[in-house]
């Protein structure tokens, strides 16, 4: 029995530091690669700025030419913003991020006539750091 009991300390244990060393994956740009489906979806986050790439699932870049999408901003009191993706070069869509102070952002493109989006979080700290100053 107690043996039981330390083995299920050990694995609890073992899984929750292993969620605390997860790293993001890197695309190809050097941003954040999320998997959605049969696509995967790069952003970059530079200050007041989101570049985002479409790949499809072996990363060959996807042109932007018949794609369309937005992205919503979600911030510590409730409130969201949405903005349009805006097509840049032939295979980019970038946005201009009027407040850094959210909590993630949920990219939706259109393909082929069939929707995807998934969710970022924001890693820079800013919203979490605004948050303290606000609590105290």
């Amino acid at each position: 029995m107690k043996t039981k009991i330390i083995i299920a300390l050990i694995v609890i244990i073992v899984s929750v530091k292993a969620q605390d060393t997860i790293n993001p994956v890197s695309g190809p740009h050097g941003g954040l690669l999320k998997s959605v489906e049969n696509y995967k979806i790069e952003t970059i986050n530079s200050y007041g700025c989101i570049t985002a790439y479409l790949f499809d699932g072996s990363l060959t870049l996807i042109q932007n030419k018949f794609i369309s999408g937005s992205i919503m901003f979600y911030y510590i009191n409730g409130v969201s913003l949405n903005n349009y993706l805006i097509p840049s070069g032939t295979d980019s869509f970038t946005v201009d991020v009027s407040n850094i102070n959210y909590f993630y952002y949920i990219i939706h493109l259109k393909v082929n006539g069939k929707y995807i989006s998934t969710r970022f979080d924001n890693f820079s700290g800013i919203a979490e750091k605004e948050n303290k100053r606000t609590v105290n």
